[in-house]
């Protein structure tokens, strides 16, 4: 249940910071809230992880140690190309649990895919 730091590039170039817990299980993605982090969801992710589950938790941009946009895109279609980019990343289908900004993220992204 060890996790590591990994930083994924999206399509425009915009580095979102991520914690990984490796597993073989179903891979989960935790997506936080506006004005918080990927940390919000500590011992939820360490919960799934000790279930076996791949999990990656993610700081939306513009937050923890994501990149700005330096466009200033904060717009809904940009966190959602955002999350579609974790998603490609991650390399097979995810349960997406998201907090308030976060499930928005990915209720938008499923429209994009």
């Amino acid at each position: 249940m060890t996790k590591h730091r990994v930083d994924i590039t999206t399509a425009t170039g915009l580095r979102i910071a991520a914690d990984e817990w490796p597993g073989a299980g179903a891979p989960v993605v935790l997506a936080h809230g506006g004005g918080q982090t990927r940390h919000s969801w500590g011992g939820t992710a360490e919960t799934l992880a000790g279930h076996g589950h791949r999990v990656v938790s993610m700081d939306l941009r513009g937050h923890g140690d994501s990149e700005w946009a330096p466009d200033g895109d904060y717009h809904m279609a940009a966190y959602s190309e955002d999350a579609l980019a974790v998603v490609r990343w991650i390399g097979s289908p995810v349960a997406w649990v998201g907090a308030s900004l976060g499930g928005m993220t990915g209720l938008h992204a499923v429209d994009l895919a």
